[in-house]
Formats: structure tokens, sequence, C-alpha cells
């Protein structure tokens, strides 16, 4: 689990190269049956994961895996740190652990597509340093 998450990490930084002309911001709300997650990320070159949940508390774990909240957290962080973004999770609703979590990846997936893609309009690296 955490390997994959720094392979994976590391494939999407070295495909957004310098980050050049990128979206940078990218958000996805999505639901699967009772759960809704929503992702927020940021291509900054700043490793940080945000996980919420605010349902108070965790949905009911899967008994047919292994597979846990803990491990899709620590999957997250290790992907952030080494993709360099910084993530904001937040599992808004649902009781089925498989939904809530299928809903967290696919929201991910969403997120990094928006961000990611170029714009036309942005040029070098979108970033308001040295320009405030």
């Amino acid at each position: 689990n955490e390997d994959i998450g720094l392979v994976v990490g590391q494939a999407l930084d070295r495909a957004l190269g310098a980050r050049k002309g990128i979206t940078r911001f990218g958000v996805s709300y999505v639901p699967m049956d009772e759960a809704l997650a929503r992702v927020v990320l940021d291509i900054s070159g700043r490793a940080k994961l945000v996980l919420r949940d605010a349902r108070g508390k965790r949905a009911r774990e899967a008994t047919s895996t292994s597979y846990s909240w803990g491990d899709a957290e620590h999957f997250l962080e290790s992907l952030a740190r080494m993709a360099k973004v910084t993530i904001h999770v937040d599992v808004l609703a649902g009781s089925d652990f498989h939904h809530a979590c299928e809903a967290v990846f696919k929201a991910l997936g969403r997120a990094f597509e928006q961000a990611s893609r170029l714009n036309p309009r942005v040029k070098g690296v979108p970033s308001s340093k040295g320009r405030l």
C-alpha cells in the first residue's frame, strides 16, 4: 500500500515535470450511492494531506477485505509526499466503507485531471510568489 502510493506519487511528479502552464488547482465531488466525497488539491510543490470525516465517525469498515481507512490514509500521505501536492479529502456522507473509499479515490482522480490540465492562459509556473 505505501509502496504503491510512493511509486504513483513519483510517477505523477515526473509526469507533471516543471508544472508549467497547468491549471494547478482541482476540486471534485463524487457520490457513490449513499457516500459523498470531496477532494480539493493544489499541485503546489508542497506535500500535505488533510483527511477529514465530516460525519464525525468512520464509515463501517468492510468485513470482506483487510483494507481500512488507515490504509487509505497512509496511501494518500505517501502519494501527496512524492507527488509534492496538497490534498484535502473530506468524507461528507456514507455508511458503507467500500462506497466511501471508492468515492474518495474517484474524486482524487477527477481533481488531479482538472488540476494538471494545460491552461493556455497560464504562462510558466502558476504562482503569485514575487508578484504581490
